[in-house]
């Protein structure tokens, strides 16, 4: 049984090091990229950075979100994309035809507005 076990143990570990594994990411680095670079603020305090705001590549169904100082940074293989900026308590904001070219990169900075609330609230009592 042991030795079965030995068996079994090299035959999956020389088969997953011959393995030539290639991800298909937005960050591949094989090719020549380009990248989309930016920062999200907040509409009404426009200085302000909103931190971990979520960037979606529509056609890649990728996210990523910013950091802390409410910037980010994609790589892109060259193409035209749909690029979706959210954020919790924010209209989210889209942003057709994003223009990706070899070893170029491009500024896209983005405004966020707050979403408003519509309907009728009302406290009750769970008594």
């Amino acid at each position: 049984m042991k030795l079965k076990l030995l068996f079994f143990l090299t035959f999956i570990t020389f088969s997953a090091n011959s393995q030539s594994f290639k991800v298909n990411s937005f960050f591949d680095e094989t090719i020549n990229n380009g990248i989309v670079k930016g920062i999200v603020l907040d509409g009404e305090l426009e200085k302000t950075p909103l931190v971990f705001a979520k960037i979606t590549v529509k056609e890649l169904a990728k996210s990523i979100n910013t950091n802390t100082k409410g910037e980010y940074k994609l790589k892109l293989k060259p193409g035209i994309y749909t690029l979706l900026f959210d954020f919790i308590g924010y209209d989210t904001k889209k942003v057709v035809n994003v223009v990706v070219e070899n070893n170029t990169e491009t500024n896209l900075n983005q405004t966020l507005k707050a979403s408003t609330i519509n309907g009728d609230f009302s406290i009750t009592s769970l008594n």
